[in-house]
């Protein structure tokens, strides 16, 4: 309750909403102490707040539809959350990274059962007890540089980032099965936790202004 007059009633909701946008801006140079002057600083009722996160919100809206025939999506963060709080992606690209599995992944995948493969062939050519002898020099190598290609391919399968739930699905289904009950190394479980933290978003912040559809 703000203040009566003849006897009608003003609420603070009336008063602000009655106020012009001169009076209000200096008002919000005034809304605490030390500061920065501006209508962002000015404490709103809720209802008056929503209402103009909401027309905002339409005015971004339909900015987005004369930037490249329609093409981008914003993100809006508060401004005293990140460094760069609007943030523009790509629909299709985005549409499409949260349905399918990138062939990247797949690629790991293949490329890791590949040299698994491999391995076992070489293991096959050293096996001491299958030869009745002792492995030839370059089979020993073979063995030892397989190994280490498959090793590196593994590594490399645990520190890829999924962008999406088929993604963490088919990589998960994978490393269960090819592990089959058996302890991850720590560097794995390491690798594998710092894929979880590499973000795979492809927003970009637009620092001028971008072609404008005709």
């Amino acid at each position: 309750m703000v203040g009566s007059n003849g006897g009608a009633t003003f609420t603070r909701r009336a008063v602000v909403q009655a106020l012009p946008a001169a009076v209000l801006l200096p008002l919000a140079s005034c809304g605490a102490e030390g500061a920065e002057p501006g209508i962002g600083n000015l404490v709103l009722p809720a209802e008056l707040l929503a209402g103009r996160i909401a027309r905002l919100a339409r005015e971004l809206s339909d900015a987005l539809n004369q930037v490249d025939g329609c093409k981008w999506f914003a993100t809006v963060y508060p401004s005293n959350y990140v460094e760069d709080p609007v943030r523009c992606a790509d629909i299709a690209e985005t549409m499409e990274a949260a349905e399918t599995v990138s062939p990247d992944l797949v690629h790991a995948i293949v490329s890791h059962c590949a040299a698994y493969a491999a391995v076992a062939r070489a293991a096959r050519q050293t096996d001491v007890v299958a030869l009745g002898d002792e492995a030839s020099l370059v089979d020993c190598r073979r063995l030892e540089e397989a190994s280490k290609s498959e090793r590196d391919l593994f590594m490399a399968l645990c520190r890829f980032p999924a962008r999406n739930d088929p993604e963490r699905r088919d990589k998960a289904s994978y490393l269960l099965g090819f592990c089959d009950g058996d302890e991850l190394e720590t560097e794995h479980v390491i690798a594998l936790l710092e894929s979880m933290t590499v973000s795979t978003c492809k927003s970009q912040v637009f620092e001028k202004p971008p072609q404008l559809s005709a």
